[in-house]
């Protein structure tokens, strides 16, 4: 794991209200990326599965995430923790 790119994501339950958001998508090489929002740095992955179990374990123990998801047709799937529910969440 990319000890570097965890510090830009913060320490689960650091206080921050807003919460993580990642992206997980696929570049013009084909290279799975994981990019926190606003960042220009990412972690490249091999395949879609790593990056997402990768940008899940940078979200685990936080409060409430959004993980974005880019589909097979290039389109987003937003996968969420809200502070209040407690539960993860899929939707399009």
């Amino acid at each position: 794991m990319n000890f570097k790119f965890r510090d830009l994501i913060g320490q689960p339950n650091d206080g921050s209200e807003s919460g993580v958001v990642l992206w997980v998508f696929q570049d013009y090489d084909r290279h799975w990326r994981v990019r926190k929002e606003g960042e220009r740095s990412d972690v490249a992955h091999p395949s879609r599965r790593e990056a997402v179990v990768f940008a899940r374990e940078l979200c685990a123990g936080h409060r409430s995430y959004k993980i974005y998801l880019q589909l097979a047709d290039g389109r987003f799937a937003l996968e969420l923790l809200n502070t209040g529910g407690g539960a993860s969440k899929t939707c399009c």
